[in-house]
């Protein structure tokens, strides 16, 4: 069952409830190939640059404080020239599946002429899974500088404690964007790797066109 529809001008709705069906193997392999995979119900109403969505929602609250967030409840996300801010706060779940725990994260960030500059907090568990859980709980900050040439240096900084993880985390990111090329450098180091809401412990990145 889908809704979807303007509310007034420039708000809109969205939301959409497929129920639960005890289903294995022929079965469960033919309702998802016509789409009707399990799911809670869920709900946004959102704005050129702003949303809030209830029930099974996601977010990114940031690279060392939390990515692939995944649960039921409430997220919001503003995005405008001058500021971003997101934050949740819900459960976790897997699927049509909740997992025992608490999502809490937020983060704000100030876009100026010149610079960017924020930071973001979070306390995510899960324990309802296959294994132990993931588990973080950070306080980072960023920093992105002014473009120099077609140069722009980005920097984040944060303590992460998870499962018998404690430590520094930091990332940085080098860009280059001219007219008809891009290259783009990143490291970072997440102490607790996926364990701890992170997509790797160490990672080097380098892409360019």
């Amino acid at each position: 069952v889908e809704l979807s529809g303007p509310v007034r001008t420039g708000v809109s709705v969205r939301a959409q409830l497929t129920p639960a069906i005890t289903r294995g193997g022929m079965t469960s392999q033919g309702l998802a190939a016509v789409g009707a995979l399990s799911a809670p119900f869920s709900a946004s109403i959102y704005g050129e640059d702003w949303d809030v969505s209830a029930g099974n929602t996601s977010l990114q609250i940031g690279d060392l404080s939390g990515v692939n967030v995944i649960g039921r409840g409430v997220t919001a996300n503003v995005e405008r020239p001058a500021y971003e801010a997101r934050a949740i706060v819900g459960t976790p779940s897997s699927g049509s599946r909740s997992l025992a725990g608490e999502l809490l994260g937020g983060g704000y960030w100030r876009n100026t002429a010149r610079v960017r500059v924020g930071g973001s907090v979070s306390y995510l568990r899960e324990r309802g899974g296959f294994g132990a859980g993931r588990e973080l709980r950070a306080v980072a900050a960023d920093y992105r500088s002014p473009v120099l040439r077609t140069f722009t240096l980005g920097a984040s900084l944060a303590h992460r404690s998870a499962i018998g993880v404690q430590g520094i985390g930091y990332a940085a990111t080098l860009s280059h964007d001219a007219p008809d090329e891009r290259a783009v450098l990143r490291v970072s180091h997440a102490p607790g790797g996926t364990a701890a809401f992170a997509r790797a412990e160490d990672e080097f990145q380098f892409e360019a066109s």
